[in-house]
């Protein structure tokens, strides 16, 4: 922030946790502040559910506050910098409510919706043509979580609990005739009811394919026997999607999409293990024929940084699991899809603990070569004009949280 602002505020962007606290430090420069005619600072902390919905040639918006505190923090003519100094130091702490749903944002298609929370530093200044100084500082904000907390320690120390299988089957063949072959995936991963954020969790994809019946002679030695298991794992679609519900007074909508921004999920390359076992001839009953069989697995971790599951009167958030494998030819694909809840998994009273170990789990994690405990939102959730004029406050317009 340049030395010539009169007002600095002083806050780390860290992941923030519902029932814990905010904090931080504005300063304020004396001889800049009476230059420039600031009567009063105050801090403003605010978070709120909006949705907008464009029907009938007319955007409808709703919205929902969830909380907005207000503190004064210095009035001219209450305080002065100590002798031999020109600033004036103001700590704050803000306590979150409990239940706060998570940071989210998403626009769609004439439809679109966000949760929001915000810290704004104001410079009252008096007078008709003397409009506000303010700057403002989005924050991003998880719901508390006791389950979750549990699930995260169990399963960074090494999962011991039962492991969920899901096993899909599909009948393929290259073409509109002749026999067909089988393939199959399963699917395993942590029999979890809660899937807590920032978490390395295990899984493992075991593809198997058994070939239409051929002669062992007729084996084609130059190409791959069909249907042929995935040689990489990039072959593989393994994918976050998520569905949300928008409602904007007596309109709703409700939308599906592969979770945006860095996917919400980022799969451990560097925990990446496969296995694949060599071809084996099945013969048939009549002995003059057989099937190959071909098996890969593939094991890694994957880590989820999405806005955890939430709902609200106006606004929902819900995630599904989804792997897809595709085989060549005609609507030879093989699908695996199944909804999971995303809860934080931290509480206010650990979380510097909790962020430690959460960044030396996750190392190695982040696609973008970094360690990242927070969560994945659009840069339109942090878009802000970290210091403008604005005339005054915008004041509640009647909706109450729910």
């Amino acid at each position: 922030m340049s030395s010539k602002r009169p007002i600095t505020l002083h806050f780390s962007r860290q992941l923030c946790v519902a029932g814990g606290t905010v904090q931080g430090e504005v300063e304020l420069n004396f001889p800049l502040a009476q230059e420039d005619d600031i009567e009063e600072v105050h801090v403003k902390l605010s978070g709120s559910v909006k949705t907008n919905i464009y029907r009938n040639n007319t955007m409808i918006r709703e919205s929902v506050h969830l909380l907005r505190e207000d503190r004064v923090l210095w009035r001219r003519g209450t305080a002065y910098p100590p002798p031999g100094s020109h600033t004036l130091s103001f700590p704050f702490e803000f306590a979150l409510p409990t239940h706060l749903p998570p940071s989210f944002h998403f626009n769609g298609f004439n439809v679109g919706g966000s949760v929001s929370y915000e810290l704004e530093v104001v410079g009252v200044r008096r007078g008709t043509f003397h409009w506000n100084r303010r700057m403002q500082v989005p924050l991003a904000v998880v719901p508390s979580d006791t389950t979750g907390h549990s699930l995260r320690t169990a399963v960074q120390n090494g999962w011991r609990g039962a492991w969920a299988t899901l096993t899909r089957e599909e009948r393929v063949r290259k073409g509109v005739w002749g026999d067909h072959a089988h393939v199959k995936m399963i699917l395993r991963l942590p029999d979890l009811i809660q899937f807590p954020l920032f978490t390395p969790i295990p899984f493992s994809i075991r593809i198997v394919t058994i070939s239409k019946p051929m002669k062992r002679e007729n084996t084609p030695e130059d190409k791959p026997i069909f249907p042929t298991p995935p040689q990489y794992p990039e072959e593989i679609q393994f994918e976050l999607r998520r569905s949300v519900y928008v409602r904007a007074h007596a309109f709703d909508s409700r939308l599906g999409e592969r979770a945006p921004f860095a996917s919400g999920l980022t799969v451990d390359s560097s925990s990446l293990e496969s296995t694949r076992l060599e071809n084996v001839w099945i013969p048939s009953d009549d002995k003059e024929k057989g099937t190959w069989k071909q098996e890969v697995t593939f094991s890694s971790k994957f880590v989820l940084r999405c806005p955890p599951t939430f709902q609200t009167r106006i606004l929902k958030n819900e995630y599904r699991l989804q792997v897809q494998l595709n085989f060549g030819g005609l609507f030879n694909k093989l699908y695996a899809d199944f909804p999971i809840r995303v809860v934080s998994g931290l509480l206010p009273s650990s979380v510097q603990t909790d962020f430690a170990s959460l960044s030396s789990s996750t190392e190695g994690t982040s696609s973008s070569g970094g360690n990242r405990t927070t969560l994945d939102l659009p840069p339109s959730y942090w878009a802000t004009n970290d210091w403008h004029d604005s005339k005054e406050d915008s004041e509640y317009d009647g909706y109450e949280a729910k």
